[in-house]
């Protein structure tokens, strides 16, 4: 996942994908939409989205995540859809 640093939309929602979302994801400097809802995914949020501040979606609900969402996602400008229940 970390390699595909040119990708602008990764969806897997609904895939029942079982795991924790990598550190990797945060290589992803062109990523526009983040999209991970409903599946099972565990653990916190990695620090490393934070370097995805080009992100004009992220939507993490519907899956056993814990743990807080980094606080820099709230000064990212071009954020207009952030979907976490």
């Amino acid at each position: 996942v970390g390699n595909l640093s040119t990708l602008i939309v990764l969806n897997l929602n609904n895939n029942a994908l079982p795991g924790t979302i990598p550190s990797e994801v945060g290589n992803m400097n062109a990523l526009k939409k983040l999209l991970l809802c409903n599946n099972t995914l565990s653990g916190t949020v990695p620090s490393e989205v934070c370097n995805l501040s080009a992100l004009v979606a992220l939507q993490l609900h519907t899956n056993a995540l814990s743990g807080t969402i980094p606080s820099v996602v709230g000064n990212w400008s071009s954020l207009a859809v952030l979907i976490l229940h």
